[in-house]
């Protein structure tokens, strides 16, 4: 709108972003993750969290041995504590998918578990929960 603010201060250098929706905005800086409204408005703060994963309608991020997916309005809809820090995840349909060190773990949005296999170099999270691992010049498919 015409009074809504085109510039607000953010917490910490921000690393990257992304709309959640036309009036959401996601911002992960070196200090957390932040979810803003487009006026400016603090919607959630995360600190020390990592965004993971996004899509329109949730985001996946970590902070301090846990996971959680959290809705376009910054609302927390999912919350597990997690034995390692994911390096990576995905969102897809009604599942998710973390990158660990020793594993690559399939859940549900609710974060309940499906199954794990070993971790890839790349993968790709299909909407019924399969995963395509990329690793050594193959891909492999795992369905938990």
């Amino acid at each position: 709108t015409e009074n809504a603010p085109t510039t607000w201060p953010l917490d910490g250098v921000p690393l990257t972003s992304c709309f959640l929706s036309n009036d959401t905005l996601c911002v992960s800086t070196d200090t957390g993750l932040y979810l803003y409204r487009m006026d400016g408005t603090l919607l959630h703060a995360l600190p020390a969290g990592r965004l993971l994963a996004h899509d329109a309608r949730s985001i996946l991020a970590a902070a301090g041995g846990t996971v959680q997916v959290l809705s376009a309005d910054g609302m927390q809809t999912a919350f597990a504590s997690v034995d390692a820090e994911p390096q990576q995840g995905a969102l897809c349909g009604a599942y998710l998918a973390l990158q660990f060190d020793d594993s690559l773990r399939v859940m549900t949005r609710e974060l309940s578990p499906c199954g794990s296999t070993a971790p890839s170099e790349a993968f790709c999270l299909c909407p019924d929960g399969t995963v395509w691992c990329i690793s050594g010049g193959t891909a492999a498919r795992y369905i938990p």
